[in-house]
């Protein structure tokens, strides 16, 4: 099975796991949970109070129906308009004529001690066959309330209410519910309870999983993409319309990293192809003159050895503006201290002179402090008068000076050479870029000016590049300044402020 048919075969069960062993699982379980519980305690807290209002309900009609029965013993015979007395029968049937029990109720009566009438219908048990509950209900001498246990009906309450005549007990008057029965409408609205609730957590259930697969699309696409990121290729990125927030902060998040990396390896393969192009020369001459030395006299061998030093010097230049290159991304590059620009560009001046025979000049100086690192922005302007005094002869204008325009230090180098061809400003900054208009070649590594770009860029600023007004090349070095100033013309220098 070769490596495609493997990833087919093995991808749809990655898929699976990657799908069910992600957080999107987690999050839908824990909402599940949280979902089943509060249908629980909701169903729980639904049957307590159903079950409470039964007893109310139960517990007021037995004082409803006992009032009542007191009221008739205590009042006349609507049949005869005289008082019962103590005939106990004729009230228990006058009551029972004129009162109905509630369903799942019945009332019971009881005479010397024996059942006497119930209400009629046919109620759930024939509570007065029972011989316990005969003979605990008949026997009272007080108003009694209570609950039994009944087989086939579960829990009945009651009260018991005596009827005595001259302090003795004639007869009891029972009001009785089936207390079970009357609640199992309770276990109806539970069961009913329980469908909604579980067809509400499946519906919830859904709707999480699709919002969680949406929120956590763009985090499956940065483990994707993630995976997918080569050293080789670096060009993918993640495509988010989801709004702002916190998932679109990440994906934009994702996708600079993806970029600072991909220039980061880019510059990385770009840096070893060229260096080990450059350094590839000075070890090839090195290695052939040392096998002609084998064959040499002293004269060729003392000249030989002098060749190799140069080139050793040479590649030492090159190591050390390549470490310099390499440093210009570490946050300790630079020293930054207040910086006077009008005595840094009398200083660079004054060293620049020494680097050829050119007509050195001071075109502008501005008054004004910058935060910056002197000895960087020394290094940065030095290097750009060594590379005009490359593309120009001698005799030939040098320009230094300085300006501070819109919060910016200005700090340029100008000539009258050849300028700078169009063609040549996109690889111009570039590691080991040369021009082509070079007046004369001094074997340099064409580093210097991707350290003065570095040097701009650790201090916030850039590189301008454009053309003096003699048609030569103009290199501007710009840095964020604290203050501003409008730039002055050294009175000790011709001409005017470019």
């Amino acid at each position: 099975m070769d490596s495609t048919t493997r990833r087919q075969a093995t991808g749809p069960k990655r898929s699976w796991s990657r799908r069910f062993g992600s957080a999107r699982a987690p999050i839908v379980a824990a909402s599940a949970a949280l979902l089943v519980a509060a249908l629980v305690l909701s169903s729980l807290a639904t049957q307590m109070i159903l079950e409470s209002r039964v007893d109310e309900r139960i517990t007021d009609g037995m004082a409803r129906d006992t009032e009542e029965f007191a009221a008739l013993a205590a009042g006349t015979d609507p049949a005869t308009g005289e008082l019962f007395g103590p005939d106990v029968e004729r009230m228990f049937r006058v009551f029972l004529q004129r009162n109905v029990p509630s369903e799942n109720q019945v009332f019971i009566t009881y005479v010397d001690g024996a059942p006497y009438l119930r209400s009629g219908g046919d109620p759930p048990a024939r509570l007065d066959r029972l011989v316990e509950l005969t003979d605990r209900w008949s026997a009272v001498q007080a108003v009694e309330r209570g609950r039994v246990q009944v087989d086939d009906v579960g829990v009945v309450a009651y009260q018991a209410t005596p009827v005595q005549v001259g302090g003795d007990t004639v007869g009891v008057f029972v009001t009785a519910w089936f207390r079970d029965l009357e609640a199992s409408e309770i276990s109806d609205v539970i069961t009913v309870v329980a469908i909604i609730g579980g067809i509400v957590l499946v519906v919830a259930a859904g709707i999480v999983w699709f919002v969680t697969g949406r929120v956590l699309r763009p985090v499956d696409e940065v483990s994707a993409t993630a995976r997918s990121i080569t050293e080789t290729d670096l060009t993918r990125r993640i495509e988010w319309e989801g709004g702002r927030g916190e998932i679109a902060r990440l994906v934009a998040t994702f996708n600079d990293m993806l970029d600072r990396l991909e220039t980061a390896f880019r510059a990385q393969r770009e840096f070893i192809d060229d260096a080990g192009h450059e350094l590839r020369t000075p070890v090839t001459i090195i290695r052939g003159n040392l096998d002609l030395m084998n064959y040499a006299d002293d004269a060729q061998r003392e000249e030989t050895l002098e060749l190799i030093n140069d080139e050793l010097d040479r590649m030492q230049r090159m190591v050390d503006d390549l470490l310099l290159l390499a440093k210009a991304q570490q946050a300790e590059f630079l020293d930054v201290t207040p910086v006077d620009l009008d005595a840094l560009t009398d200083e660079v001046l004054a060293k620049a002179r020494a680097l050829g025979d050119r007509d050195w000049r001071l075109d502008a100086v501005a008054p004004g402090v910058v935060e910056g690192d002197r000895q960087r922005l020394t290094q940065a302007l030095l290097q750009l008068a060594q590379n005009a005094v490359q593309h120009t002869e001698p005799g030939q204008r040098v320009g230094v000076g300085s300006a501070l325009r819109d919060g910016e230090a200005h700090l340029w180098v100008t000539d009258d050479g050849p300028g700078v061809d169009p063609a040549e400003l996109d690889r111009l900054f570039g590691r080991f870029s040369r021009g082509r208009t070079s007046a004369r070649q001094d074997g340099g590594a064409g580093l210097g000016l991707a350290i003065v770009d570095a040097i701009a860029r650790a201090h916030g600023g850039r590189v301008e590049v454009g053309a003096s007004d003699t048609g030569g090349a103009r290199f501007t070095v710009v840095v964020p300044a604290e203050a501003h100033h409008e730039a002055t013309v050294s009175p000790t220098v011709e001409g005017e402020l470019p």
